[in-house]
């Protein structure tokens, strides 16, 4: 964990340095097929809704797989069982939008402005982890100078929506104007 929070100073070359081009259709894809075993064994549903065709971004990869992860990780673990989780990937106004909805019982706006807080657990959670999970989505976001939200999910639990800015798209993805 400590080489993640060093890499989310802004002054760190690295950061960005280590960019490249993420296709993150095939990554949320991927990481979805591979959870949906266990979200079957929970008899959740998990579904992928891509809103553009193409959805390459500049960034790091193996970070940006650990920030996919950790959000579809949690809607599973978290959200109970026989619940519906979507995760929704496209372009709006040129930033990338990754969002995770589950239709769990959610979290106050309190609690949501506390999850990103490192080591901190919610009261009464019986789910085991060490509260790292929302903190570290939340430093990947930052390396990536993108924001992050948490609200009440249209499907009544909770919704994480990433916003990566217009800055890390492939510039070869861009609209061209019109002749």
């Amino acid at each position: 964990v400590a080489p993640l929070f060093d890499l989310s100073h802004p002054e760190n070359p690295l950061a960005r340095q280590n960019f490249t081009n993420v296709d993150m259709a095939a990554l949320c894809n991927h990481i979805v097929e591979s959870r949906v075993s266990t979200a079957t064994q929970k008899n959740q549903s998990i579904k992928v809704r891509l809103l553009s065709a193409e959805c390459y971004i500049e960034g790091i990869d193996s970070l940006l797989t650990s920030l996919v992860s950790n959000l579809v990780d949690n809607a599973i673990k978290y959200c109970g069982d026989v619940c519906e989780i979507k995760l929704r990937l496209g372009f709006d106004n040129q930033d990338l939008i990754l969002s995770v909805d589950d239709s769990g019982e959610g979290l106050s706006s309190d609690m949501r402005s506390k999850v990103t807080e490192r080591f901190y657990r919610a009261s009464g959670s019986s789910a085991t982890g060490a509260g790292l999970g929302l903190s570290i989505v939340k430093t990947i976001a930052d390396i990536h100078s993108a924001t992050m939200e948490l609200t009440r999910s249209e499907l009544g639990g909770l919704c994480v929506c990433i916003r990566i800015p217009q800055a890390n798209r492939r510039s070869d993805l861009l609209p061209i104007a019109p002749a």
